[in-house]
């Protein structure tokens, strides 16, 4: 990386990406960047960082599945996660002012590396926890749809795991050979939320029981009195994945929208393209609550092998701050 830190707060044409479809390679969670570490330093406003990733990466890997974080942002603003290039206009996570803020994003590589720009001053962490390859293992949706897989707060789920988590908890969540998911399937596509009831909080998802140290990974972040999400995907071990929380008391709750390998038949690929904006409702069209917006199929590319796009919510204003 060149010329992109800082310790104070203060249309790009789009090249043709697309690659073959792929399936995806669940790994145990690699940290491969952390801006408070060493002499890195915050991330500055509009500066790009590059992560190397050939030493962490499988044979042949085409795209990388990373949890990013904004870590107390000198500013509103977002970050967006792309092959290293030309940037695409599109966001991954969208974070206000000094609060952390975590999402998955799903990137094509460049000679096996993946760039993170930040469009405000702020500390990083990237976690790998997968990639997509040709070998890589086809996805299966649920077939009824997302099912709510975990909630501590005890209304209905698949499994009965309640109570406020404290810092430092962790609780096995079994997962193969439960709803529709088979024995052998080998990852499972999440959505997990933090409902924090006292001081910033911190979930991590990763693969087997929890035994062991704690794995250095951030899968969902949230502060005092708010509830936050994001999409994870993450390995099965022994049929199962652990769940952690840091910080404070939260609740959490945990929807299962699929899964990735075993017996199942006619299983999805997956095939990334280049990022591009196909809806922005600003400045004008606020989408109210309970509200929907239809788009067409054809707008999005979508067939029989590529069903997977992002989503993100902003403040109902027309600034940029938030992509």
């Amino acid at each position: 990386p060149r010329d992109w830190s800082s310790d104070v707060c203060s249309s790009d044409l789009i090249a043709d990406l697309t690659v073959a479809p792929a399936g995806f390679a669940g790994a145990t969670p690699v940290r491969v960047l952390d801006t408070r570490s060493g002499a890195t330093g915050r991330v500055g406003a509009g500066r790009t960082v590059t992560i190397d990733l050939d030493g962490v990466l499988p044979a042949g890997a085409t795209s990388a599945a990373v949890q990013v974080t904004a870590i107390s942002p000198c500013a509103s603003g977002f970050l967006t996660v792309f092959a290293c290039g030309m940037r695409p206009p599109t966001a991954n996570v969208n974070y206000v002012t000094g609060s952390s803020t975590t999402g998955l994003a799903l990137s094509l590589l460049t000679n096996r590396t993946l760039c993170v720009h930040s469009s405000a001053a702020a500390h990083l962490t990237v976690d790998l926890v997968g990639a997509f390859t040709a070998s890589g293992e086809l996805f299966h949706p649920n077939p009824t749809g997302p099912i709510r897989w975990v909630d501590t707060r005890g209304e209905p789920a698949v499994t009965a795991i309640t109570g406020l988590m404290a810092d430092s908890d962790a609780v096995t969540v079994p997962v193969a050979s439960l709803g529709s998911v088979p024995a052998d399937a080998t990852a499972v596509w999440l959505n997990v939320a933090a409902v924090s009831r006292s001081g910033p909080v911190q979930l991590a998802v990763s693969p087997g029981a929890c035994s062991g140290p704690a794995p250095v990974l951030t899968s969902v972040s949230t502060h005092t009195g708010r509830a936050a999400g994001s999409a994870v995907l993450v390995a099965l071990s022994d049929g199962a994945v652990c769940l952690r929380a840091s910080g404070g008391a939260t609740h959490a709750v945990i929807d299962l929208s699929g899964w990735f390998g075993g017996t199942t038949t006619n299983g999805l690929q997956y095939r990334a393209v280049a990022p591009s904006r196909v809806v922005d409702t600003r400045p004008s069209s606020i989408v109210a609550a309970g509200g929907a917006v239809s788009v067409a199929a054809s707008t999005l590319r979508i067939d029989s092998a590529s069903r997977s796009f992002s989503v993100a919510s902003t403040m109902p204003s027309p600034s940029n701050r938030s992509r």
